[in-house]
């Protein structure tokens, strides 16, 4: 069973069994073929990242990128999601910059 779990800007977010897909959407207001150039490498990038930070944080791991479909499948973590105990940290710019720092290498 699909269910719809969030909603943003770029894509939208469904949990699907065990896993997540995230499905970039397709912006009317772009020429067609910019868009489909712009969702296929930030799908591609994303992709890239998240295999990276899955090296020194958990991250879900990535199952399939699709270019194609414009849509990546990862597992599913349950918990709380790093943006919402971030406030709640007292040195939480100093663990930005160390993840960010390690992502980049």
């Amino acid at each position: 069973m699909e269910k719809i779990i969030a909603r943003g800007a770029e894509a939208i977010i469904i949990k699907s069994g065990k896993n997540i897909i995230k499905k970039r959407i397709e912006k009317g207001y772009r020429e067609p073929s910019l868009d489909e150039k712009i969702r296929k490498r930030r799908n591609r990038k994303e992709t890239k990242l998240l295999e990276k930070a899955n090296k020194i944080i958990p991250t879900p791991e990535v199952i399939e990128s699709s270019e194609r479909e414009k849509e990546i499948k990862m597992s599913f973590i349950s918990g709380k999601r790093l943006s919402e105990s971030l406030d709640n940290l007292k040195e939480k710019e100093k663990i930005c910059e160390k993840i960010g720092e390690n992502i980049a290498k």
